[in-house]
């Protein structure tokens, strides 16, 4: 590579399951990505001046939680970390 680029890895897999568990992996798609439009929405309509940053958007991805029950769902099995790794992706 030379300098100013820069390279994206991607991962293909070939996944066999049943009919629950593609709904499964649909479902925590679309939880990652509205937890991810959510975070972008708020930093967007943010003033300058709240100086909003990673930890901004970690207390604001506890508030999702807070309020949508799927969002809670998805974090219930790992003390919230998918939550809050869905969220850094902004600051990256």
């Amino acid at each position: 590579m030379q300098g100013g680029e820069s390279s994206v890895l991607v991962l293909e897999y070939k996944a066999k399951g049943n009919k629950a568990q593609y709904q499964a992996i649909e479902s925590a798609i679309e939880t990652t990505q509205f937890i991810r439009n959510k975070c972008l929405r708020y930093w967007i309509d943010s003033s300058r001046e709240n100086n909003i940053n990673n930890a901004a958007i970690s207390r604001y991805s506890t508030v999702l939680r807070a309020d949508f029950p799927f969002v809670a769902a998805l974090n219930s099995m790992d003390g919230g970390l998918t939550r809050k790794k869905m969220s850094q992706p902004l600051f990256c």
